[in-house]
């Protein structure tokens, strides 16, 4: 069921009753709330919810030509908001009277593309705030008496540029890339190419300090990334690696495919390669960044990650950056939208 509040996109799932479980869903860069709808509908639609639960879809900042321009944080800093309009937490009120849905213990937090970088600052926004806590501890602030901490139950990224958008100069197509994407994409595009600071760029300070602590909260944090076909997000940055993709130049013996899962996620424990990924070259070795992308894949990697590497069919072809959640349902991916639904389900229970 749909609900109409302050603007919001939000819609609940589970059985009746006050919504316990909380979950946000942010789009990418010029992505739209619609962008998740078929895996909205799949979730709305699941009998597998053991207790009732509310969405919310965040929105981005518009601009002339796109949305999300003007950087991370402040895409990061409106979606908290919007979170806070939900919860009542701007009410600066101190009795529970004051919240919208006092009945919400729990907070998880999905972003595909873009959206999985924003949401690791929303998270550290509202750890700030004192609204989120590990299972079975307290929050640090206790400013807001009528806010109870929420638990962090579930952090998931579906194709997202965890180590930015740099490409190894090798290739005419990846400098003529990094070329355009601070015209196209602005503030968000030198965030993203590791150029808005020399020494100290965003996404560097977001692996680690308090940024790793809030991810670090979660039960559980799970990523999807694309080997293949998506050029938005290439596979090393998608899935926070150092050395180069392991299923290029005739590196795999034999691929297996997960049994009891999407028939497009790699079994990486028993496909055969004839160089083990961790031994595949380093990436980025041409890289003027190279020390910073190798000191944020090692803190990102210093928490636990259920990592999904993802092998769309060709056929789709280069859509599969947004067919990973199958985006258009006439263009495929369907199992895969229904094994992200069932990891977040499984989840949040």
């Amino acid at each position: 069921m749909s609900i109409s509040f302050n603007s919001l996109h939000l819609d609940t799932f589970g059985p009746k009753g006050p919504p316990q479980d909380l979950l946000v869903l942010v789009h990418g860069f010029n992505g739209r709330p619609s962008d998740y709808q078929n895996l909205l509908t799949t979730l709305k639609e699941s009998p597998k919810w053991t207790r009732p639960g509310i969405i919310l879809r965040t929105t981005g900042i518009p601009s002339l030509i796109f949305n999300s321009t003007s950087g991370i944080l402040p895409y990061a800093v409106k979606a908290v908001s919007q979170i806070e309009c939900l919860l009542g937490a701007r009410c600066g009120g101190n009795d529970k009277s004051d919240l919208v849905y006092p009945s919400i213990d729990s907070f998880s937090i999905c972003g595909h593309s873009l959206g999985g970088i924003v949401a690791r600052v929303v998270i550290k926004l509202l750890f700030d705030k004192g609204i989120l806590c590990r299972e079975n501890s307290g929050s640090k602030n206790q400013g807001n008496r009528a806010l109870k901490p929420l638990i962090a139950k579930m952090f998931m990224t579906i194709a997202s540029p965890h180590l930015g958008c740099r490409r190894p100069k090798r290739f005419t197509f990846n400098t003529v890339y990094m070329f355009l994407v601070p015209y196209v994409a602005l503030t968000t595009g030198r965030e993203l190419l590791l150029d808005d600071n020399e020494k100290q760029p965003l996404l560097l300070s977001m692996s680690q300090d308090v940024y790793l602590e809030a991810l670090g909260l979660f039960k559980e944090r799970i990523l999807f990334a694309n080997v293949f076909y998506d050029l938005t997000v290439p596979y090393c940055t998608g899935v926070i690696a150092g050395h180069q993709n392991p299923y290029r130049n005739g590196n795999v013996q034999k691929l297996v495919f997960l049994q009891d899962a999407s028939p497009y996620i790699i079994d990486t424990k028993n496909t055969k390669y004839l160089v083990e990924p961790e031994k595949v070259p380093l990436e980025f070795s041409d890289d003027d960044k190279q020390a910073i992308l190798r000191d944020m894949v090692k803190n990102l990697n210093s928490v636990t990650w259920r990592k999904y590497e993802v092998l769309m069919p060709p056929s789709l072809g280069f859509p599969a950056h947004l067919q990973i959640m199958n985006f258009i349902s006439y263009f495929g991916g369907k199992p895969m939208k229904d094994f992200i639904a069932k990891q977040m389900i499984e989840c949040i229970n």
